[in-house]
């Protein structure tokens, strides 16, 4: 976080717990919505997808 801004960064490199947020996950049985936040901050250099993906194959529910 820059000057109090949100900055985007790739997954694992932020301030966000990806493993609590996984554990989480693995008990929840509704709708995830996993978003591309360059639309919202086009100077963000870009992510790669498949970090996130790789989180959410990781983390997901069974079927």
């Amino acid at each position: 976080m820059a000057g109090g801004e949100p900055t985007p960064v790739p997954p694992g490199e932020g301030a966000v717990p990806l493993e609590e947020c996984g554990r989480l996950l693995r008990s929840w049985s509704g709708w995830v919505s996993l978003d591309w936040d360059r639309a919202w901050y086009p100077g963000t250099v870009p992510v790669p997808l498949r970090a996130t993906g790789s989180w959410f194959e990781r983390w997901c529910p069974p079927a």
